[in-house]
């Protein structure tokens, strides 16, 4: 009796066993996987952590990240195949790598260039303190020069990331079509960067009103979802908090130190965060750094293509495992494998473009803060 009842309890430990094993993410149930090891850099060579790397097998995505300097490994089926990096969703900044993986050989990369490019057209307007096309360049990606005017023309077509470098013209903008272009280009799915002053792109402008009760002149996004006002003083604001772990890992660190040189910079004083994700805060939890991508709520299913109708952006949701989705790009050839997976079409976590707001510079000097530059490639490879 003890016999059978020992047979009895092994074989319902055998079976408990086997079913949890059934619900990890399918990448772990394939028979025949080899390492795949390589490194990711910008066109000028730029290491560029916490890059997406992934291998879509028929809908099954084998993926990992690189670590700070650039570096991944990845176990893959072997065989022919094709393995993809990008940042982001993927929309703005993506590469492939046809490879061909043979058992019992691990495959190195390291020594053959696979660089992230750019899928699409970068523009920024030009500004009194910030100079972000300098990091872009430094990248190694091209960037067209806009102006206001071109904004309030629409002259955006095929513009798909837009950066707003902080201005001293104090003088608001009236002109409804300049927001009226924006607020679509952004509900298209494009997205934008401004900084400081460049504030009042985003809700208008009010001058130097030292409340949030005065009404913004112009604006796309609604007064009572943020206020600024232009009275941060000169200093030096220590022991910030990164918030974001994409961006904590990004940077490598989850502090920083930010220099204000100058007068009445735009202190947030007030956001909704139902709508804004908080991504660095000062050590009284005053926000920072600020993003949305729920400027649209509707989810327009057509925004999510791109190149000519051939890639489409999508939410990968691993079997068993939703909580690690993961928005990614691919052709539509292969939508419908992912669909039948159960992805759905756009990203996994907003229904516009993005945008993001840094109340600190981010201008190129000799005093510039090495985690400030980090924060930039940060934010011009995640629009």
């Amino acid at each position: 009796m003890k016999k059978i009842l020992l047979f009895t309890f092994i074989c319902v430990l055998f079976i408990s066993c086997q079913d949890d094993s059934e619900n990890i993410n399918p990448i772990s149930q394939h028979n025949n996987l080899e390492k795949v090891i390589g490194k990711v850099t910008s066109p000028t060579g730029i290491t560029i952590p916490s890059t997406y790397v992934y291998y879509d097998d028929n809908g099954t995505v084998y993926n990992t990240l690189t670590n700070q300097l650039g570096e991944f490994e990845i176990s893959v089926p072997t065989g022919q195949g094709v393995l993809t990096i990008q940042t982001g969703n993927g929309r703005l900044f993506r590469s492939t790598k046809n490879i061909t993986v043979t058992q019992g050989q691990t495959l190195d990369l390291r020594n053959e260039n696979f660089v992230l490019n750019s899928n699409s057209s970068l523009a920024f307007v030009a500004g009194t303190y910030d100079e972000i096309q300098t990091i872009i360049t430094n990248l190694g990606y091209q960037t067209i020069e806009l102006s206001l005017d071109d904004i309030t023309n629409n002259n955006l077509d095929n513009i798909n990331a837009l950066f707003l470098n902080c201005s001293n013209d104090s003088a608001p903008i009236t002109a409804d079509s300049f927001y009226d272009n924006l607020n679509d280009f952004v509900i298209n799915g494009n997205s934008l960067y401004t900084s400081d002053w460049g504030l009042k792109y985003l809700v208008g402008d009010s001058g130097y009103a030292q409340d949030c009760t005065t009404e913004r002149v112009g604006g796309f996004i609604a007064d009572e979802l943020v206020c600024g006002i232009r009275s941060g003083a000169m200093e030096t604001l220590t022991n910030n908090t990164i918030l974001n772990n994409d961006l904590s890992s990004f940077t490598g660190t989850n502090t920083i130190d930010l220099e204000y040189d100058l007068p009445d910079w735009m202190q947030l004083n007030y956001i909704d965060a139902n709508y804004w994700d908080v991504l660095v805060e000062d050590a009284d939890s005053n926000p920072l750094m600020i993003k949305t991508n729920t400027v649209s709520t509707t989810n327009d299913d057509s925004i999510w293509y791109s190149d000519n109708g051939n890639k489409v952006t999508i939410c990968h949701i691993p079997p068993g495992n939703p909580e690690n989705s993961h928005s990614i790009t691919i052709s539509v050839n292969a939508l419908d494998a992912h669909l039948a997976h159960g992805d759905t079409i756009g990203d996994c976590n907003g229904s516009s473009g993005n945008v993001y707001y840094t109340t600190f510079h981010n201008h190129v000097g000799e005093t510039t803060n090495p985690i400030i530059e980090k924060i930039m490639e940060y934010v011009i490879l995640n629009l």
